[in-house]
Formats: C-alpha cells, structure tokens, sequence
C-alpha cells in the first residue's frame, strides 16, 4: 500500500501530472443484500451508514483522474431469515482503484476495489447478535458506478451504486463449510473535497 502510494506520487511529480487528495464524507442509504447457505435459510439484511474516505490520484490531460480510493463505515447489519431478526454491529473498509472522468462540470465515477473487509464487532449490539469479533467475510471485492458534480473548485457532491460480494464467511474461527456467497449493495450520497498538488 505504502508503495503504491509513493509510486503514484514520484511518478506524478516526475511527469509534471497534476496530484489530487480528495477526502470524502457520505452517507449510504438503502443497503440490502443476501447471504446464501447450502443447507439453511438465506438471510435477508438491511443497512445504513455514514462513509469516511480518502481518494489519491493522478491527473492525466484535462479530464482523466487514475487512483487509488480508501473508506471505512462502521454501522448496524440487520438480518432476518424463518428463525428470527438480529442486528450486529459491524465494520468495513474498502481499498480499490478509481478513474473519473469529468465533462463539463459532471464528473463520472468508476471502481473496482479488489481488497474488501467486512467484521463484527463484540458487544455492539441492539437486539440478537449474530457476529462477532472473531466472525468476518473473506474473499470480498465491490464494484462502483455514479455520477457527480463540480459544484465549486474544490466541493463536489457525488452520487454512486455500490455493490459487495463475499465468498467466504469465517464463524467461529473456522470458515463456514455451507455460506455460498453473500451480496451486498448501496447508494451512497457523498461530499468530497479535491486538492491539488504539484500543478
């Protein structure tokens, strides 16, 4: 990570492409998804939450931002399947590559973030707890689509579709031998702030 970083920004300086900091605040409304096991009821789950994160990248032209994306939420996961509801506490982080590219003053938005993190968190409960701190997703990558808009030099107010898979499911210290996969997904409504360096 720190390499990448480093190299992003040499790279940057050495060529004269112009080097964006873009710290984010953002709220992620209308989250839902499923976990899928082989031999139980699937669990339907429900979500909100507030996201913090931080964009690195560099300029190309006029138009084209290339970079690196990190973010965290920590929030409540409500779950329900036939046997009952529970809501844990969770937390998540993100890291993955970005491109904008900005027309006018509307700017597109594409991710792909490989390296994924989804865990609960003890005694962070506010009914049945499912997770805990021990119980994590693995194998976890997302995928993000949105649109925003220069509202000023420096605000932009963003819109994006975001969606998370996991392939694993670890309870217990052990990986769970019938979890399928697990589907998450959000629109997150963000305020973020560009600041450019070595123009």
């Amino acid at each position: 990570m720190n390499f990448i970083v480093f190299f992003i920004l040499f790279v940057s300086n050495a060529l004269a492409f112009p080097v964006v900091v873009e710290p984010s605040v953002g709220y992620a409304f209308n989250g839902s998804g499923k976990t899928k096991f082989s031999n139980a009821d699937n669990i339907e789950h429900l979500y909100t939450s507030v996201n913090y994160g931080i964009k690195l990248g560099a300029v190309l032209g006029n138009n084209n931002l290339f970079g690196l994306d990190y973010s965290i939420q920590s929030h409540f996961l409500d779950s329900e399947q036939n046997s009952g509801k529970a809501s844990d506490g969770v937390e998540r982080s993100q890291l993955g590559i970005v491109y904008n590219y900005l027309f006018n003053k509307f700017i597109l938005l594409l991710g792909y973030y490989p390296l994924v993190t989804l865990e609960g968190k003890d005694g962070d409960s506010n009914q049945n707890q499912v997770f805990v701190s021990s119980d994590h997703f693995e194998k976890g990558a997302m995928m993000s689509v949105g649109l925003g808009y220069r509202y000023m030099k420096n605000l932009n107010i963003n819109l994006q579709y975001r969606q998370y898979s996991f392939s694993e499911l670890v309870l217990n210290g052990s990986t769970s031998s019938t979890h399928e996969s697990t589907v998450l997904s959000d629109i997150l409504f963000s305020i973020s702030i560009p600041i450019g360096f070595f123009k």
